[in-house]
């Protein structure tokens, strides 16, 4: 954070050596202090932001904008920089943000204009010292959730006739995100259901009672499904087994096939029962799906 430094656009040789205007506010100055009976007129630059005679004279001389940083802080997102004269001296002055942030799915969660007063210079501690950093709070709620946290955070610095900075990026892993398992759904079978399988290992009928299921997020944003059954072998005269199987196909919101499976109840009688067996499908994007049980083969 500290290496950061970018350079005022506004700024060239010759005004690091004083310009008319510089010059002009210099002796201004000069006159002021010398003749406190006179009155110093306040104004605004052209961007309207109210300026004292004296932050006019500051905004002249600040050449850089350094040490920029995006982070969430006790509830709200937090943009810190800090300004500096030619001599690398830091300089607190008016300006202006205009802060736009996307997540990495290319979408625009936030865009805002803000605007640097006295009260946005705050003292933070970093590395056991003191620094005072101009400061702009953004609220959680005012960044819209995107499906993921991630994305750029763009901003760009200026106060017209004084200075402008090129604009600044700064990746950030921090932005808000949705509960994606919140987008999903699953419409099941009604209960109780039979199924029915005629397999030599694993054949027999089997009664399923109720059926639960959650979704989970998944590490790369698509989710898991966990399915839970509940129920009880049921004894027929043509009993394959020690086990039963459960058959399944998912299908999408379009009705097509995502996925298809068999999962064991292994170690089950006829009339035993079991209860929220669990089986899971891994890698689903976030939507809505049907879910079909049979008895299989």
């Amino acid at each position: 954070m500290e290496g950061q430094w970018q350079k005022n656009m506004k700024v060239t040789d010759e005004s690091r050596r004083g310009t008319p205007v510089k010059r002009l506010i210099t002796v201004a100055l000069v006159l002021a202090l010398a003749l406190p009976c006179c009155a110093v007129a306040d104004g605004k630059n052209n961007a309207g932001l109210d300026m004292t005679f004296w932050e006019q004279f500051e905004s002249s001389s600040v050449e850089y904008i350094k040490s920029w940083d995006f982070f969430y802080y006790k509830g709200r997102y937090c943009l810190r920089f800090m300004f500096a004269d030619g001599n690398k001296k830091e300089k607190t002055v008016p300006a202006r943000v205009d802060i736009e942030v996307s997540n990495d799915d290319g979408k625009t969660v936030y865009s805002g204009e803000h605007d640097v007063t006295a009260e946005n210079y705050l003292v933070w501690t970093i590395f056991g010292m003191d620094r005072t950093y101009a400061t702009i709070f953004i609220e959680e709620d005012d960044i819209t959730k995107g499906a993921t946290g991630s994305g750029t955070v763009k901003f760009k610095v200026y106060s017209p006739g004084y200075f402008e900075f090129e604009d600044i990026e700064i990746e950030s892993d921090e932005l808000p995100k949705i509960d994606i398992t919140e987008l999903c759904q699953l419409e099941m079978p009604e209960t109780p259901i039979e199924l029915e399988s005629d397999s030599v290992l694993f054949g027999g009928k089997v009664r399923i009672d109720e059926i639960s299921y959650t979704f989970e997020e998944y590490f790369d944003g698509n989710v898991e499904l966990h399915l839970y059954f509940t129920g009880e072998r049921v004894e027929t005269e043509n009993d394959g087994g020690d086990s039963i199987q459960i058959s399944w196909k998912l299908y999408d919101e379009d009705d097509y096939v995502v996925d298809t499976g068999t999962t064991y109840v292994w170690d089950i009688a006829a009339g035993e029962k079991f209860r929220d067996f669990e089986y899971t499908i891994y890698d689903l994007a976030p939507e809505a799906y049907r879910l079909k049980l049979y008895g299989g083969g």
